[in-house]
């Protein structure tokens, strides 16, 4: 199946249901801007997509698919590259940078209508947090991809306290993400943790690097997401009045599933890790609420200090 337009314009060739083919414009011709035409599909059906948002990167120049899934937009002062955004409900969001020499591919996976407002990035996420046990006050805010922070998909940072002795602080930086589109996608994580707690004069603060191995599939089942990664970690505490302290390496086991049930609807973590002597459990279940709301509780372990915490957050888009 074609779809051209003018000779002097972009063309467009579908080679299959997934994929478009991009050929370069001619430029002999004195046009100040050409037009980007392409095809939006489902991943797993492969049936065309209406209404999805096709953006331009950067600006405000956009256009919507229409019934059969078909797509033009007018682009001024076109280069050898051009990025395109394409997102729609219930959809995951792809940002693809269209090399016009080369092929591109927009096969939108489903979300499984699954906390569609999370998997559809928002910029800002941000809200508050209340531990049960040590640290009742505290706030979280969570960045994604944009062009005041270069080479990172995310940022994400969270601070509990009880004005005293108790504080819990966590930052992670989320790095681009290898093989967008594939079947298998992985996505890297760099994390820090501190927190100090009154019982036995705990400190505790820890650096490690995880990677999520995401889509994997058995037939239309989408299967949990598998977690792995190492850090280096330093607990002190105060036991029998003597002072002792651990530092070492150590590994992490998990994983993150969405479970797409009417009536879950949740996005579940949970973690191991194995210090030297010791282990740190965590977890953590997310859920979307009415409009741009979310609500999660997230539980963690380190020897003897123990804390569930609950979020109340909103998305900024």
């Amino acid at each position: 199946m074609e779809y051209a337009g003018d000779s002097h314009l972009l063309g467009v060739r579908i080679t299959s249901i997934y994929e478009i083919s991009f050929t370069l414009p001619d430029f002999t011709a004195d046009y100040h801007t050409c037009t980007v035409a392409g095809r939006i599909t489902d991943r797993s059906t492969g049936q065309p997509l209406s209404g999805c948002t096709v953006l331009q990167f950067g600006t405000t120049n956009g256009v919507s698919t229409g019934a059969n899934g078909v797509f033009s937009l007018p682009v001024a002062s076109v280069a050898d590259t051009l990025s395109l955004v394409v997102s729609s409900i219930g959809y995951m969001h792809q940002r693809r940078q269209v090399h016009l020499y080369d092929s591109a591919y927009f096969a939108l996976s489903s979300a499984s209508k699954l906390l569609c407002d999370l998997l559809i990035e928002p910029r800002l996420e941000a809200g508050l947090l209340s531990g049960t046990h040590y640290a009742p006050f505290g706030a979280t805010v969570r960045m994604n991809r944009s062009r005041y922070i270069p080479f990172v998909s995310h940022l994400q940072a969270s601070y509990q306290t009880n004005f005293h002795e108790n504080n819990a602080a966590f930052v992670q930086v989320g790095l681009p993400t290898l093989h967008p589109g594939n079947r298998l996608t992985l996505n890297e994580r760099l994390n820090y943790q501190w927190l100090q707690a009154a019982p036995h004069n705990t400190r505790f603060h820890a650096y490690s690097a995880s990677v999520e191995a995401s889509d994997y599939r058995l037939g239309s089942i989408l299967m949990p997401s598998l977690v792995v990664g190492g850090g280096y970690a330093t607990l002190k505490e105060r036991r029998n009045n003597e002072q002792l302290e651990i530092v070492g390496f150590g590994y992490t086991a998990g994983l993150r599933h969405y479970f797409s049930d009417d009536l879950l609807q949740l996005q579940v973590l949970a973690t191991a890790t194995r210090w030297p002597g010791y282990w740190q459990l965590q977890g953590s279940a997310k859920r979307g609420l009415f409009g741009s709301f979310a609500a999660g509780v997230s539980y963690n372990q380190v020897r003897d200090y123990k804390e569930v915490s609950f979020a109340l957050t909103r998305y900024f888009y």
